[in-house]
């Protein structure tokens, strides 16, 4: 400004301006396409954790053996289902004499049981039925009435 100041002959201020305004907009332009960058670069950090988030939650809604959902889980879509006054019905199945089969057997042979067990469970289900695993629940089916 001070450079405008001094001059004298308006075609010369009129010219500094203009070069004054053409290095503005390009530092401006500069700096949008620096913050797309940056957008963009944020945008795909946020993508991963988002992703990374559902994973987590995901492990954490099952159990680490037999990959059913978890006590936790259930009971939290039991209580979606309360409020939202959806019907349901909770089926719970205890293997009778497990603990022998771990204390005669051994817990690598209980955990495999228990694996083998889930996938039947998962298998013979309908499609619509959550089969869950809990530490009080033994191995439960837990479906929503359609």
């Amino acid at each position: 400004m001070q450079t405008i100041a001094d001059l004298d002959d308006l075609a010369l201020i009129r010219s500094s301006l203009v070069r004054k305004a053409a290095e503005l907009k390009v530092r401006v332009d500069k700096m949008a396409e620096e913050n797309r960058k940056a957008i963009t670069q944020l945008t795909a950090e946020v993508s991963g954790y988002e992703t990374r988030l559902r994973e987590a939650e995901t492990l954490a809604a099952k159990d680490d053996l037999t990959g059913l959902l978890n006590r936790r889980s259930v009971e939290t879509r039991i209580e979606a289902a309360i409020e939202a006054k959806r019907p349901f019905c909770v089926v719970m199945l205890d293997l009778n004499q497990f603990k022998q089969v771990n204390d005669t057997h051994g817990h690598g042979a209980g955990d495999s049981l228990l694996t083998r067990f889930a996938g039947e469970l998962r298998t013979n289900i309908r499609a619509s039925a959550l089969p869950a695993d809990g530490e009080e629940m033994n191995l439960s089916c837990c479906s929503t009435a359609t």
